[in-house]
């Protein structure tokens, strides 16, 4: 048994997908955590990542169990129709619609915001519409290349990105206040669950992740268990780093502005006193955003190419590239939000598409997973407890 797990962990396509998930986790949220964690204080928002990383993880492995039900290239909004029916679907489509195409706009306006910088810094001034635009040119282009290509981008992408993050922990520590990390502001804050859930939502992938590890059950279970633990970790790491070193209550006061991660980049390093970790954070952040912006670019032109039955190639490709990119640049040119509000409109989709759906398909197809009934029994009391917390949570936050 650990042999065989072992050779899986060690396979080339198993690793890839590890880092797509991986990437789609550690991208908006990991520069949002720290402002929207800061409401409550390390220990309490500690606690509150550790559940909601549980509860994310079990209904994406629940996405799963459903869509190997189906035949590889189906996607949420076929699973949704034959396990669900039209109204099932139709409320898949709206929800997917709106959450990805919201996290593309958030993830277009971070990235907007790190390009205005670089080209700042190289004396070159564009406005935030044209920045958009080339961040979408560039990384969008990569999206509709070849899967090896997104693969190998990927991958070099999350090595950076993992190299900077333990170069920015080694130059934090001594700036470190531990008291900042023992503050408790409060036990609930409106909105820190919603931010959370979208740093967990990498089950709108899965569908195309079955697709590129060649329908192994076993390489797929060991993927979404691997590469959630990896941002669970990482997390608690970064929130450490932050709160630790700019305190609660600065981090608070960035929570509604525009450009609020570039803010919090430049007091980070006046705090450290250390000039090279600007240049640093602002590849860290750039890297983030860019990894997320490829898998859930790739989960929203898959799920177009399922649900409109064409594929990517030639002139429905183009088509797709406009379908998949133009709507969330629009929100970013004429609905201008801050960073963290994108995000946390994005939770109450991320919720009824990541909790609600899976539990719900899984409910219905019950039967066909032959589980044992203690298996079942178990299924039924956490899907209630979980729907139950959520129903409370986005009541709070309507």
């Amino acid at each position: 048994m650990q042999n065989s797990i072992c050779k899986v962990l060690v396979d080339q396509k198993v690793i890839g997908g590890i880092l797509l998930i991986t990437g789609t986790c550690l991208g908006g949220g990991i520069l949002a955590l720290p402002i929207s964690n800061a409401s409550t204080g390390l220990i309490i928002s500690s606690g509150y990542l550790f559940a909601v990383w549980f509860m994310m993880t079990v209904c994406s492995y629940l996405i799963l169990e459903v869509n190997l039900l189906f035949k590889p290239g189906t996607n949420l909004l076929t699973m949704a129709g034959a396990t669900l029916g039209r109204v099932g679907q139709i409320l898949t489509a709206i929800t997917y619609f709106a959450l990805l195409y919201n996290l593309l706009s958030a993830y277009i306006t971070g990235g907007s915001g790190i390009f205005l910088t670089v080209f700042n810094i190289l004396g070159i001034n564009i406005n935030d519409n044209i920045a958009a635009l080339i961040f979408v040119s560039i990384f969008g282009y990569i999206v509709f290349s070849k899967m090896h290509r997104l693969d190998i981008s990927n991958r070099i992408f999350i090595v950076l990105k993992l190299f900077l993050f333990i170069t920015i922990v080694v130059l934090s520590c001594p700036a470190i206040e531990i008291n900042n990390l023992l503050v408790i502001n409060s036990l609930y804050s409106r909105g820190i669950v919603m931010v959370l859930c979208t740093s967990f939502g990498f089950g709108v992938v899965i569908p195309s992740l079955r697709q590129y590890l060649d329908n192994d059950s076993c390489k797929l279970r060991v993927a979404v268990i691997v590469g959630s633990i990896i941002p669970l970790v990482v997390y608690i790491i970064w929130d450490s780093i932050l709160i630790g070193t700019i305190g609660t209550e600065m981090l608070m006061n960035l929570e509604d502005e525009a450009q609020s991660t570039n803010k919090m980049i430049s007091i980070f390093a006046v705090l450290v006193q250390n000039g090279f970790t600007v240049n640093i954070f602002h590849l860290f952040a750039a890297l983030c955003l860019i990894t997320s912006f490829l898998g859930i670019s790739l989960s929203m032109s898959d799920f177009l190419s399922d649900s409109m039955n064409i594929e990517k190639q030639g002139s429905a490709k183009k088509l797709l590239f406009g379908l998949t990119f133009l709507p969330p640049l629009i929100m970013v040119i004429w609905f201008k939000e801050s960073f963290i509000a994108a995000l946390r409109y994005a939770g109450i989709f991320c919720v009824f598409l990541h909790i609600f759906l899976p539990i719900l398909m899984v409910w219905s197809r019950l039967n066909d997973f032959h589980w044992s009934k203690a298996i079942n029994n178990i299924f039924k009391l956490l899907s209630s407890i979980f729907l139950i917390f959520f129903s409370v949570i986005i009541y709070i936050n309507i």
